[in-house]
């Protein structure tokens, strides 16, 4: 029992959880078959009278002993094929969770380095541009929406983000047709804002109302950078460019 636990001590020093777990089983298993066969083996000795015999090397012994421990020896036998059917099984399982954690890593190492170029390539751009402020910018939440799953893994463009860019373009060119349709002043710039700005909301970006020369230059600046954020990460046919402007 002393042993059991210093090997269980030693056991606490493997960092896998998985890995200890079937070390663990693997010594009960030992233990157990070892106790089984000791007790077979010394009570089927006691009661057949084995140890008050002579001991010998001749055929006819070793057919004797084998014959009269023949239940002890199956103990054993049974004890090493629990053991290797556990040990196999267990083995797989290990590997198989282990290599699922590496892989999770990979993946989270992945994310990281890849929202560390977005950013990093995003605030470059924004720092270019006179009208837009970083402070009006949710990084994190503008790629979350466009990579939702880049935390497993992958880098693939996310419907909700292909819809978004249909929504802004059917924006536009809803105003468009409004401003090219409307008498003289009959364009509602304000309405055109309001459904512009509720829609760079879901990118991370705060537009402030402003008059209107000044809007049409942030927005200018900010559906320039949307597109070259879409050239540069959005590897999709799916995704087209924002429709020119033409309103005014």
């Amino acid at each position: 029992m002393k042993s059991f636990f210093k090997s269980y001590i030693l056991l606490k020093k493997i960092n896998s959880h998985p890995l200890r777990t079937l070390l663990l089983c693997l010594i009960a298993i030992i233990s157990l078959g070892t106790i089984f066969f000791v007790t077979s083996f010394i009570s089927t000795g006691m009661q057949e009278g084995y140890f008050s015999r002579n001991f010998c090397f001749h055929n006819t012994c070793i057919l004797n002993f084998t014959k009269g421990y023949s239940q002890s020896i199956l103990i054993l036998q049974a004890t090493f094929i629990i053991l290797g059917l556990v040990a196999s099984i267990g083995g797989i399982v290990v590997a198989l969770l282990g290599y699922t954690n590496s892989v999770s890593v990979s993946a989270l190492g992945n994310h990281i380095s890849h929202f560390k170029i977005f950013q990093e390539y995003l605030s470059y751009e924004i720092n270019k541009r006179d009208r837009l402020s970083a402070s009006s910018f949710d990084i994190f939440k503008w790629y979350n929406i466009i990579f939702n799953k880049s935390r497993s893994g992958s880098t693939s463009i996310s419907e909700d983000y292909c819809e978004l860019i249909i929504k802004i373009n059917n924006a536009i060119s809803n105003s468009n047709t409004a401003c090219t349709q409307a008498k003289s002043g009959s364009f509602s710039y304000v309405k055109h804002q309001n459904n512009i700005t509720t829609l760079l909301r879901d990118f991370g970006i705060i537009h402030p109302r402003l008059p209107r020369n000044d809007y049409y230059e942030v927005e200018d600046q900010v559906f320039e950078l949307i597109n070259n954020i879409n050239r540069e990460f959005c590897y999709s046919s799916s995704i087209e460019p924002l429709v020119k402007r033409l309103y005014r």
